[in-house]
C-alpha cells in the first residue's frame, strides 16, 4: 500500500515534488502506486495536498495506479498524476471510503491539475481510467484527458459519489462499451442497479 508513498491519518504536503516510477504490489494491501493516503477506518482522517507536484508513471496490482485517497483529504494544486496503471479500478486517482462511512468522509479537490493518460485494467466492476470517486469531489480549471478502461466503466471519470465540475476538460478518454454503445468514455455516474466502481476493500487505506 503506497508504493512510493504511504500517509496513515497523518498530514502530507508535496511542494514541487516527484513520485514517479513506484509499485505497490501484492495482495489486497497493494493500492496506491505512488501515494496511498487516509485511514484504515472511518474518516475524514489523514490529508495530503500536492503543490507544483507530480505523481506520474506509478503502478499497482490493486486499486489507484496514482494515488489513493481512502477516507481522506486529497488536494491537488497546480499538479499532475499521468501515466499511472491500476490493475484494477482507478487508474489515476482513487478517492472514496471503500464502503466505510458516508461520502463526506472522503474528499477529493483538483486545482488546475492534470490526470492524463492513466489506465484500469480491471473488469466492468473496476473501471475509472483517470479518477473512481466514491467522496465528495470538485474539479476547478482541470484537465482528465487520454485515459482509459478497457474493461469497465468511466475512461475519464467513475463517479458514485458527489462530484463537481468547474471550467474542466474531459476529453479523449476511452471505456468498454456495451451493445447500446454507453459506458461513459468520458465519465460515468452508475445508479444503483449499475456495478460499483473501483474495487476499494475495506482493508485497503
Amino acid at each position: 500500500m503506497g508504493g512510493g508513498v504511504l500517509n496513515l491519518e497523518g498530514t502530507l504536503t508535496l511542494n514541487h515534488s516527484r513520485v514517479t516510477g513506484n509499485t505497490a504490489d501484492g495482495g489486497p494491501m497493494s493500492a496506491g502506486g505512488g501515494i496511498a493516503s487516509g485511514t484504515l477506518g472511518t474518516g475524514p482522517l489523514g490529508t495530503t495536498t500536492l503543490n507544483a507536484s507530480q505523481v506520474n508513471g506509478n503502478t499497482t496490482t490493486g486499486s489507484a495506479g496514482g494515488i489513493l485517497n481512502h477516507g481522506g483529504t486529497l488536494t491537488l494544486n497546480a499538479s499532475q498524476v499521468n501515466g499511472n496503471t491500476a490493475a484494477n479500478g482507478g487508474g489515476g486517482i482513487a478517492s472514496g471510503t471503500g464502503g466505510m462511512g458516508t461520502n463526506s468522509a472522503s474528499s477529493l479537490t483538483l486545482n488546475g491539475s492534470q490526470v492524463n493518460g492513466n489506465t484500469a485494467n480491471g473488469g466492468p466492476r473496476a473501471g475509472a481510467g483517470g479518477i473512481a470517486n466514491g467522496g465528495i469531489a470538485t474539479l476547478n480549471g482541470s484537465q482528465v484527458n487520454g485515459n482509459t478502461a478497457p474493461g469497465g466503466f468511466g475512461g475519464g471519470i467513475l463517479n458514485h459519489g458527489q462530484m463537481t465540475i468547474k471550467g474542466s476538460v474531459v476529453n479523449n478518454n476511452t471505456a468498454l462499451t456495451d451493445s447500446s454503445g454507453d459506458q461513459g468514455g468520458a465519465a460515468a455516474s452508475p445508479t444503483s442497479t449499475s456495478p460499483r466502481s473501483p474495487e476499494l476493500p475495506t482493508a485497503e487505506c
